[in-house]
């Protein structure tokens, strides 16, 4: 078996065995960006939607503010009577108090607001790395065909050239004549050296 014919083989199984394994890794590469980019919207959504007053830290705080305020108007009632303040006197303070309960709120929803956009930022920034990555495989992808298709182009210049060098076919070799120098003469010599010019 001529040498091109067995590089051209040779070529053709490496170009098909590197294709096979580009398109494996592919597909895992796939499946982890799609789990990726599932576990990110998931993410958004939970977090996104999540209301100013589920966590757990903000219950707590207005559950001390209030329980803060009741003691506070509490207060309020017992100094009134003791002091004989007047009814408006009394609903002025509870006023004030029910204000910072207002502006406590308040606070809570401006801090939810921004948190609101740090995970949007963050989703958005996931999901730009993730389209990148994307965009990576499917160059990859595109590099393991160009790859094939160089690695088959270069089986068949293989092939080629073992049909070209053996002559009339592959496995037919053009029979070489060497002539014996003991029986050569000048008359045969021209024969095989040509005529002189």
């Amino acid at each position: 078996m001529p040498i091109p014919l067995i590089a051209a083989g040779i070529a053709a199984l490496a170009a098909g065995g590197s294709a096979i394994a580009g398109a494996s890794a592919n597909r895992k590469n796939s499946r982890i960006l799609a789990g990726l980019q599932r576990e990110n919207e998931n993410m958004y959504l939970q977090e996104y939607y999540r209301g100013a007053l589920d966590n757990e830290g903000a219950k707590a705080y207005l559950k001390r503010l209030d329980e803060k305020l009741q003691e506070n108007n509490t207060a309020i009632d017992n100094q009134a009577v003791a002091t004989g303040a007047t009814h408006e006197n009394r609903l002025a303070a509870k006023q004030a108090n029910n204000e910072v309960m207002s502006d406590a709120v308040a606070g809570l929803v401006e801090r939810e607001d921004n948190r609101k956009m740090a995970v949007k930022d963050r989703y958005f920034g996931n999901k730009t790395s993730l389209l990148n990555g994307e965009m990576q495989q499917n160059a990859a992808i595109a590099n393991n065909w160009a790859n094939l298709g160089s690695g088959i182009s270069s089986a068949a210049g293989s092939l080629a050239a073992s049909y070209l060098m053996g002559g009339k076919g592959w496995f037919n070799k053009v029979p070489t004549f060497t002539p014996d120098p003991s029986v050569m003469t000048p008359l045969n010599l021209q024969q095989y050296v040509g005529a002189p010019k």
